[in-house]
């Protein structure tokens, strides 16, 4: 039974959903994704889209209420296109190329994901 899960009406093999989820979620490019798993990279996407709405529920579902007394935050830094520090000066202050943080904060002892 499938139901609540992310193999839901899949209409693919679930051990192929399986490794292009985990292929994506190492860190491979939606096109090199696509390659390994030998499918199109749209159905990557939609798989990739599929899973998160899945795992979004499933933090929404365990995380609600959660009794927090103490929290412990990170942030995770990428980049997009090219690291800060191979930008040129005028890229740097009117592209969207460079650094880029995600924050996770949490507020009034819950946590929030942003």
């Amino acid at each position: 039974m499938t139901y609540g899960t992310a193999y839901f009406d899949l209409e693919a093999d679930p051990a192929l959903f399986e490794l292009t989820v985990r292929a994506l979620a190492e860190g491979n490019s939606i096109q090199g994704t696509a390659r390994i798993a030998q499918i199109d990279k749209d159905t990557v996407c939609a798989w990739l889209n599929r899973a998160a709405h899945q795992c979004r529920g499933v933090m929404l579902s365990h995380w609600r209420d959660l009794p927090v007394t103490e929290c412990q935050l990170d942030e995770l830094w990428s980049f997009v296109h090219t690291k800060e520090q191979n930008l040129t000066a005028a890229r740097r202050w009117c592209e969207t190329d460079g650094d880029a943080w995600v924050w996770v904060r949490a507020i009034a002892l819950k946590i929030v994901i942003i």
